[in-house]
C-alpha cells in the first residue's frame, strides 16, 4: 500500500509530500523503484525494509535504518519487507533542501543512508524521534513529523540561487533538454552551474535530466492502457533514438524493457496509479 499526503503550505518550500507505505512479506518480491528527484527523510514505525541496489557492479544490500536521510539518488532500487510487515511514513524534501538546512555541499547524501539522529543532532530531533516512536497511529505520527519539519523552518534561512531556477526549469521541460539549454536560458557559465548545481542539488546537471527524463517517459508508458509507440516517446523527450531509452532503462533496472513494461511492477505501478510520486516535485514549483 501507498499513499501520499499533501505537506502543510507552510512546509511546501522545505517538503514536497508526505508518503505512507506499507508492505507485507507475503505480498510479492522485491519491488523496483526509481529516484524519486527528491531528498528522502524516512520514518519507519513497523518492522524493516531491505534495499538493495547497484553502484558501479557492486551489489549492495542492507536494512535501513529505522530513520534516515538520504540525498539525491541516481540509481534505480528494490525494497522488500525483511520479515512480516513493514510500514514507513516519509517526507520527500524540495531539491536543494539539505543544502538549506546545513549550508554545506550535499554532494555526500548522494545515493547514500545517513541516520537521522546523528545529521540532525543540533536540531534537537532526539526529541521529535522519540515522540514518533511512542506514537500509536498515523494521525500522531504525522503530526509529530509536521512538528519537526516546522521547528526547521522556524530556524533554517531559506536561500534562493539560480541553480534552483535551473531545477525549476528542468522541471517545466520534463527533463527533455540539454545542459546548453539551461545555459543559454539563465545567461550563466557552464562552470558555474556545474560547481553550484552538485553543490546545493548533490548531483551533477546532467544526472538530475537524465532522472527527470526517464522519470517523465517511464511515468507516461506506465500510465498508458494502450501499448504506445514507444520510439516516437522517447524522441519527444531528447533521446536520440530508442536504443538511448533503453540504455537508460537497463540502467535503472538492469534489465531490457518489455512489451508491457510494468507487469512485474507491482508497488512501482500503485505508485503512478494516483498522483504519481516521481511527478509530485515537479509539481511543486
Amino acid at each position: 500500500m501507498y499513499r501520499q499526503i499533501d505537506a502543510p503550505e507552510s512546509l511546501q518550500k522545505l517538503v514536497c509530500f508526505f508518503y505512507i507505505m506499507e508492505h507485507r512479506e507475503n505480498d510479492g518480491p522485491l519491488q523496483n523503484l526509481l529516484p524519486s528527484n527528491t531528498e528522502i527523510m524516512g520514518w519507519q514505525y513497523a518492522g524493516k525494509w531491505r534495499v538493495q541496489f547497484y553502484e558501479k557492479s557492486k551489489h549492495e544490500s542492507f536494512l535501513l535504518p529505522d530513520f534516515y536521510t538520504t540525498g539525491q539518488q541516481t540509481l534505480g532500487y528494490n525494497l522488500t519487507v525483511e520479515k512480516g510487515f513493514s510500514g514507513i511514513l516519509g517526507a520527500a524534501l524540495q531539491p536543494g533542501s539539505m543544502w538549506q538546512i546545513f549550508k554545506k555541499p550535499v554532494a555526500d547524501f548522494k545515493n547514500r543512508i545517513h541516520l537521522t539522529n546523528e545529521i540532525f543532532k543540533e536540531f534537537n530531533v532526539d526529541y521529535y524521534l522519540n515522540e514518533y516512536t511512542l506514537a500509536d497511529n498515523e494521525t500522531h505520527r504525522i503530526k509529530v513529523m509536521i512538528a519537526f519539519y516546522e521547528q526547521l523552518m522556524s530556524v533554517v534561512l531559506l536561500k534562493d540561487d539560480i541553480v534552483f531556477d535551473a531545477v525549476n526549469f528542468i522541471f517545466k521541460q520534463k527533463g527533455a533538454l540539454k545542459v546548453s539549454d539551461i545555459l543559454e536560458k539563465l545567461h550563466i557559465h557552464e562552470k558555474y552551474l556545474q560547481r553550484n548545481f552538485k553543490k546545493i542539488i548533490g548531483i551533477t546537471p546532467s544526472e538530475f535530466i537524465r532522472n527527470v527524463r526517464f522519470a517523465n517517459v517511464f511515468t507516461l508508458l506506465s500510465l498508458s492502457g494502450n501499448e504506445q509507440n514507444k520510439e516516437l516517446l522517447a524522441m519527444l523527450y531528447n533521446y536520440y533514438d530508442f536504443s538511448h531509452f533503453q540504455k537508460d532503462y537497463q540502467y535503472y533496472f538492469r534489465n531490457l524493457p518489455s512489451k508491457q513494461i510494468t507487469n512485474r511492477f507491482l508497488l512501482f505501478r500503485e505508485l503512478v496509479e494516483k498522483d504519481p510520486y516521481l511527478l509530485q516535485s515537479q509539481q511543486k514549483i
